[in-house]
């Protein structure tokens, strides 16, 4: 928000678009992230499968497409007609589910509102980078990582 405010760009254009820009930060600050966060680390991360913590976190996660799916059926961005920081700290959320087409396809606003974005050319810059940023991409966590990431000892 700060670097928003600071250089005039993606915090919202006018006051009623700038709260609806915090609006959506808080969001996706509050559910859309953890509860992702919550569901990945129960399907990929945990060291026993949890058939209930996977599907409570599967079904919140769900639910809160839902509502990105409806508000996106109105507006071309979460926070309206223009690109923000909103739809920057979701958009990398749903790049995870985006890789499930059954249930991707089941939000087709949201499936707009994520490829518009992945067609961004600072988004594909940015994603072009991964295997830079991360040579282990898609490998299995070793001990130390888990221990770093998750407490596990």
């Amino acid at each position: 928000q700060y670097l928003a405010g600071k250089t005039g760009r993606f915090g919202g254009q006018g006051l009623r678009e700038q709260a609806q820009v915090s609006q959506w930060l808080m969001w996706q600050m509050a559910g859309l992230g953890p509860m992702s966060g919550q569901m990945g680390h129960f399907a990929v991360y945990a060291p026993q499968t949890v058939p209930y913590a996977i599907e409570r976190y599967d079904s919140e996660v769900r639910r809160l497409h839902r509502v990105m799916d409806k508000r996106l059926s109105e507006v071309p961005y979460l926070a309206g007609e223009h690109y923000s920081i909103a739809d920057i700290a979701a958009w990398p959320w749903i790049q995870v589910y985006a890789k499930r087409p059954p249930d991707f396809a089941a939000f087709p606003h949201l499936a707009r509102w994520h490829a518009a974005i992945a067609e961004r050319p600072a988004v594909k810059r940015a994603c072009a980078l991964r295997p830079t940023v991360n040579p282990q991409l898609g490998q299995p966590l070793g001990e130390e990582e888990k221990r770093h990431l998750f407490g596990q000892r």
